[in-house]
């Protein structure tokens, strides 16, 4: 009988350590999932734009137009352009200045856009201008018959973007490319940390820094009184004295020893269950709101 209460107790705190381990990668991730959540948003309004029917057609003012709106909704794009097939500016709409009717400037001796007009596929680069990083997105407008119409190009501002998330988080983290700071926010004597890679398209280069949290202690104190807990029934109910001598007595006893011993696991696994995911869609309730002010403020 003893053996078979410590397998359960044992049993318990396998249990109860996975759960936390589950607890804590659900909890770091957290900030790594609202980042990549806030730059899909600006991917998706782009990948929208580029479909309205107003770029694949020649006119500059109403694509103008288009661009105007798009950079009102999305702080962090400081520019829109328009490159038709023979590699000329045709529209481009920078945030702040009045858009010249005609640009004309040539572009034919890029890299990129010879291989996007090779390939009819999308290229996407960061680029590096007086210290400040910058995402470039160039998608192809191709025809009916996969022929090159026009390319839109997006310059987003990666500072701009860190920036708009941490108005709205008070945790400390910091944003890299390779080994160079991109953003840092309240980075101030950070010695726990763990770093996890951005799912941002174009790029796999940016990193983010967050404080690690401390759930080994938390986890360890956790599953003690848990053990403790059991163990406590278990000894009470070894110490209580055998009054019964009957065979039929002494079965009925043990019945009851396991089962008590059974509810208690149950009970504290299912409490830990359901705490983890109040816990989880508070998180996720919290980062729903925190993009959705993010992309109102703008």
């Amino acid at each position: 009988m003893q053996f078979k209460i410590f397998a359960k107790i044992n049993f318990s705190a396998i249990l109860l350590f996975l759960l936390f381990i589950v607890f804590s990668n659900g909890y770091t991730q957290t900030f790594k999932d609202t980042v990549n959540a806030y730059f899909a948003l600006i991917r998706k309004d782009f990948e929208r734009i580029c479909k309205n029917p107003i770029l694949a057609n020649t006119p500059v003012t109403p694509a103008n137009r288009l661009f105007v709106k798009a950079l009102k909704r999305n702080q962090p794009i400081i520019s829109f352009s328009r490159i038709n097939s023979k590699g000329i500016i045709v529209n481009e709409v920078i945030r702040g200045e009045i858009p010249p009717k005609k640009v004309n400037r040539k572009l034919e001796d890029q890299k990129w856009f010879a291989e996007i007009k090779n390939t009819k596929n999308e290229y996407s680069e960061i680029t590096e201008e007086k210290g400040r990083y910058y995402l470039i997105w160039n998608k192809p407008l191709l025809d009916k018959k996969k022929r090159l119409l026009f390319i839109v190009t997006a310059k987003i501002d990666i500072w701009d973007c860190f920036h708009a998330i941490s108005k709205k988080t008070t945790s400390p983290f910091l944003a890299r490319i390779e080994q160079k700071s991109l953003y840092s926010h309240k980075w101030k004597d950070i010695t726990k940390y763990q770093i996890d890679t951005l799912n941002i398209y174009g790029t796999n280069q940016i990193t983010i820094l967050t404080e690690k949290q401390d759930t080994s202690a938390l986890a360890r104190e956790s599953l003690d009184i848990s053990v403790k807990k059991v163990t406590s029934v278990a000894s009470q109910e070894q110490k209580q004295p055998e009054q019964k001598t009957s065979l039929e007595a002494k079965k009925t006893k043990d019945k009851k020893s396991k089962n008590k011993v059974l509810i208690i696991i149950i009970g504290i696994v299912i409490a830990l269950i359901i705490i983890f995911l109040l816990f989880r869609f508070y998180i996720w309730l919290n980062n729903k709101f925190m993009i959705n002010s993010i992309n109102k403020s703008e």
